[in-house]
C-alpha cells in the first residue's frame, strides 16, 4: 500500500524496469551499465521482495481458511516466500550466506562495509532471518495463525536494515561522483532508495523526499546534492519517528552512525548484540 500511495501506480517496479529496458523517461541519457544496474537491482529490492512477502501473508490467508489436518498449501506459500528471499545460491549449513545475489547476499555484503558481520561475512540479520523462516514453518504446521502474523511482522522490520545501509553506502560513493556520470553505482542507489522510501514516506514526508531527491536517478543534477550527511540524516528522523528499524545492527561507515533511537517494536528490541553472535554459531554449527 506505501508503495503505490507513493509512486502512484501499481506497478511501479515494472514500469521502472521497463523504461530502463526501454532506455525512456529517467532513463533516456543513462549508459548500458546503468540501466543493467537499474534492471537487476530493481528485480532483486523491489520485485523479489515484495513478492516474498506476498507468499508469506498466502501462507498466513491459508492459514485461516485451511481445515487443521491439511496445512501443505501453507507450507508451500511460506517456503516459497523463503526462496524469493534468499534464492538458489545461498551456502548450505556451514556457509550462512556466501553465493547467491538476493537481499541475504546483499545484508551480508552491506554488513562488511559497515564492520557489523558476526562470523565471517555473515551478517546479524541473516541469523535472524533464518530463525524467523524456520518460526514461520513451525507456526504454519501447528495453525498458528497469530504467530505467524507477528513473524511477517517482524520479517518485514528485519529486512529494512540493508536497505538503510544501501542508501548510506551509494550515497558516500555517489556523492563523489559528477552530473552526467555513467557509473553503474547511480543506478544502485536509486534502486535501494526506491525499495525504502515509501516505508519512510509513511511516516515523515520531508524524510522521504530528502532520501528521494538525493539517490533517485537523474542526469540532471549533481548526484547525492545535499551531501551523504544529508541523506543519513534523513534516515535518522524517519526511524526516530517510527519507521522500524534496529539501529544497532546498522553499523556504520565513513563515521556515518546512525543516532536514531530505536522503535520499541522494533524486532531486534529483545536481542543483544551478544545474543545474535550466540544464534550465529547455533545455526552453523547446529547447536
Amino acid at each position: 500500500k506505501d508503495f503505490t500511495i507513493f509512486f502512484g501506480t501499481d506497478n511501479f517496479a515494472d514500469e521502472n524496469i521497463q523504461n530502463a529496458i526501454d532506455k525512456s523517461k529517467n532513463w533516456i541519457d543513462s549508459s548500458d551499465v546503468q540501466r543493467g544496474e537499474a534492471i537487476v537491482q530493481n528485480i532483486k529490492l523491489n520485485v523479489m521482495i515484495i513478492f516474498a512477502m506476498r507468499k508469506f501473508y498466502d501462507a498466513l490467508f491459508d492459514c485461516k481458511i485451511s481445515p487443521e489436518d491439511d496445512r501443505s498449501i501453507g507450507l508451500q506459500s511460506w517456503d516459497e516466500g523463503v526462496a524469493y528471499f534468499s534464492g538458489s545460491l545461498e551456502g548450505g549449513r556451514d556457509n550462512v550466506a556466501s553465493n547467491g545475489v538476493l537481499l541475504m547476499k546483499t545484508a551480508s555484503e552491506m554488513c562488511l562495509h559497515f564492520e557489523i558481520c558476526v562470523e565471517g561475512e555473515t551478517a546479524p540479520i541473516v541469523v535472524e532471518l533464518i530463525s524467523l523462516f524456520n518460526n514461520g514453518i513451525k507456526f504454519v504446521v501447528e495453525g498458528k495463525c497469530d504467530d505467524i502474523e507477528s513473524t511477517i511482522g517482524n520479517i518485514e522490520y528485519v529486512m529494512l536494515v540493508p536497505l538503510v545501509q544501501g542508501i548510506i553506502h551509494y550515497a558516500l560513493i555517489n556523492e563523489k561522483l559528477d552530473r552526467g556520470s555513467f557509473d553503474g553505482s547511480l543506478a544502485i542507489g536509486d534502486a535501494f532508495a526506491r525499495a525504502l522510501v515509501p516505508h519512510i514516506s509513511a511516516f515523515d514526508s520531508n524524510s522521504a523526499s530528502d532520501v528521494d531527491n538525493n539517490m533517485s536517478f537523474t542526469t540532471t543534477r549533481k548526484p547525492v546534492q545535499d551531501g551523504s550527511m544529508e541523506v543519513a540524516n534523513a534516515l535518522d528522523t524517519a526511524i526516530d519517528k517510527g519507521l522500524k528499524v534496529e539501529c544497532q545492527l546498522i553499523g556504520s561507515e565513513d563515521n556515518i552512525n546512525l543516532e536514531c533511537e530505536d522503535s520499541e517494536d522494533a524486532a531486534f528490541a529483545k536481542y543483544s548484540v551478544s545474543t545474535i553472535i550466540l544464534s550465529v554459531f547455533a545455526v552453523i554449527f547446529g547447536l
